[in-house]
């Protein structure tokens, strides 16, 4: 217990104690029974069947455990960074690392005492769906060899992404900054990998992928190509995707002696994908452990204490930055009569914004003012080459002689508008979720929700305000889609019509995700629950059904569920912000790729996303009443 001290004790204790736990695990299992329950319907035709043949029975069981270890591998990824990301955040929030750092606990006590605790409940949760899986067993056919690997590789990633989720609480000041660092990273790590695998595919020069360069060998690249594929290698040994594809393609098709896209061979089999593995994730997390019991104390004296004063220099820089806006939102004088009949001269904007809801004009214009720091500025700068750093790929591929081919540039432009710009915009909707989900209990933590509390602002005015803020204030994603639309636009990947559909879909959809937000903040007692509750839903909301609905309808195919199939595309946001990227050469409700017309379906979901909109918007301001208890007898 002195590796891990008292800390692990008390919240294996306290966490145990918590129903919403037992009600997680429970759920998740009726979930796993469901799915199998379906599928065993499907895959056997009927669930009453005298006889099953013995080879049905094996290839079901086969087919079950792939998709419970693909379940599980991503319920790790959803669960922990939002489970273990606010671990050390949430003390600082509370006051109560102050009286951890006083005892005489060390660092490496109160970290990993953290993480043992954590990871062992999450473990608790995985271990839910056991009996299911071992029910299956029963019919044979499922590897004892694969169920080993694929319960290791599941530890590995849960106790990998645990340590980087303490690291991200650690240097955190709340706890939704750990979460959301958390989420970034594992994020950003599949998107790394994929660029780099893009980038080995135009070097080799098969950009779009299809069909690996025959004549392309790794010995007769350059140095700087062998070392990026090297490093694109074992950059990806830690991908479980990336070692189930190299195992599934060199057993199914041995004979074109395929090993891995970047040419580099580390290992085909079971042993040595899992030692590769293996050797990936237990390096990440001691260096997160490693750097978090190191920095554990300076951090907190950081967060506590505040850091170092500005200078004077600073000062005066952060007020010439601010000023100039200030000044930009004034106009030149000018006069006119007031209700007595007198002449008065009006400076600045001053009747404008009178005429602005004062929270619109708060939530709209400070956000605009506020100092954004380096890191920031480095994310903005790193998402818009993530963005922009293919489109110029792609005018460099079909650039040749002195000229484009426009033909092939327009299919190009419009498949990278359809991924680039329907990822943009989802990435959109979930920030302006995010924002609105800390939006009423910021003013809590910040102590500032007393002040509008005791002014003549209604509930309405209070979370209209919030709500146009979080809606409306696009930030500089504004311009970045503005540049894929209007450079799609130019070589005919997208038409007008679609860019203005798309546009009404997205804010339809932000409105739904801004006040689905503002429900959750309105009631929460603590941003963190706020933030989880927003982010489940919305992760449900924008695809998460496909998990379980849709992929029961496509087993069950038949004419009724097709146009429920139908009907969830037009329901599902980046479905219809994908589909609706037509080139000039399509029309508006027919989809070039699939061929056919899904108009009616999306408007019927944009439809029904409003009156959601508007419903959950009604909620959260009547559980604002209820939580805050004003009345509104008040006159202005």
């Amino acid at each position: 217990m002195h590796l891990f001290g008292p800390i692990l004790q008390y919240d294996l204790i306290t966490t145990a104690r918590r129903a919403r736990y037992f009600a997680m695990r429970f759920f998740y299992a009726l979930l796993l029974f469901l799915i199998l329950y379906v599928f065993y319907i499907t895959k056997l035709d009927s669930v009453m069947s005298e006889k099953v043949a013995r080879a049905k029975l094996i290839d079901f069981a086969e087919l079950f455990s792939y998709i419970y270890l693909l379940l599980q591998y991503v319920l790790v990824l959803l669960l922990t960074p939002a489970y273990v990301g606010s671990a050390i955040a949430e003390e600082k929030e509370r006051r109560t690392l102050e009286f951890l750092m006083a005892t005489d606990l060390r660092n490496h006590e109160i970290i990993l005492g953290k993480v043992a605790s954590r990871l062992g409940n999450l473990l608790m949760f995985l271990l839910a769906g056991l009996p299911v899986l071992a029910f299956v067993l029963f019919f044979g056919g499922v590897d004892p060899e694969l169920l080993k690997n694929g319960f290791l590789a599941t530890f590995l990633t849960a106790f990998s992404v645990t340590c980087v989720s303490i690291y991200c609480s650690t240097h955190a000041r709340h706890s939704r900054e750990g979460i959301m660092r958390s989420y970034l990273v594992v994020l950003g790590y599949f998107i790394f990998g994929f660029v780099l695998c893009w980038l080995i595919f135009f070097l080799k020069g098969t950009f779009w992928g299809v069909g690996l360069a025959g004549t392309w060998k790794l010995e007769n690249a350059d140095d700087i190509t062998k070392a990026l594929c090297y490093f694109t290698e074992y950059y990806l040994t830690g991908d479980a995707f990336h070692a189930a594809y190299i195992h599934f393609t060199t057993t199914t098709a041995p004979m074109l002696g395929m090993t891995s896209w970047t040419g580099v061979d580390l290992g085909t089999s079971f042993n040595d994908l899992l030692r590769n593995y293996v050797i990936f994730h237990v390096t990440v997390a001691v260096i997160c452990l490693t750097v978090s019991i190191w920095r554990l104390r300076k951090l907190f004296v950081l967060h506590a204490f505040g850091e170092k004063s500005q200078s004077k220099k600073q000062t005066k820089k952060q007020q010439q930055q601010v000023a100039p806006a200030i000044a930009k939102s004034a106009t030149a004088p000018h006069t006119e009569k007031n209700p007595d009949g007198k002449t008065i001269t009006i400076r600045g904007r001053r009747r404008e914004i009178d005429h602005w809801p004062p929270m619109v004009w708060k939530e709209l214009l400070v956000p605009q003012l506020s100092r954004r720091t380096w890191r920031s500025k480095l994310i903005t700068c790193i998402a818009w080459a993530a963005f922009l750093l293919p489109l110029a790929i792609v005018f460099f591929v079909h650039y040749s002689h002195g000229s484009f081919a426009w033909d092939n540039l327009k299919i190009s432009t419009n498949v990278y508008c359809r991924i680039a710009g329907t990822t943009c915009l989802c990435l959109m909707i979930l920030g302006v979720g995010i924002r609105a989900a800390n939006i009423v209990c910021m003013e809590r933590d910040k102590q500032t929700l007393e002040t509008l509390l005791s002014s003549v602002l209604t509930d309405h005015d209070i979370l209209f305000g919030k709500w146009v803020g979080c809606t409306f204030g696009l930030g500089s994603s504004l311009y970045l889609m503005l540049i894929i639309w209007i450079t799609c636009f130019l070589t005919g990947g997208i038409s007008l019509l679609s860019i203005l559909f798309i546009t009404l879909a997205y804010f339809v959809y932000a409105s739904l995700a801004s006040a689905l937000g503002i429900f959750f903040s309105s009631g929460a007692k603590t941003t963190t629950r706020s933030l989880l509750a927003t982010l489940f839903w919305l992760i449900i909301w924008m695809g998460g059904h496909w998990l379980f609905i849709g992929m029961i309808l496509m087993f069950t195919a038949s004419s009724e569920t097709g146009e429920i199939m139908k009907f969830l595309y037009g329901m599902t946001p980046p479905m219809v912000l994908g589909m609706m990227a037509n080139p000039s050469t399509t029309g508006l409700g027919t989809d070039s790729v699939l061929g056919q017309d899904y108009s009616h379906y999306f408007w019927v979901g944009l439809v029904v996303n409003a009156l959601l909109a508007v419903t959950f918007y009604f909620l959260a301001t009547h559980r604002f009443y209820l939580q805050t208890g004003r009345i509104h007898t008040l006159s202005r």
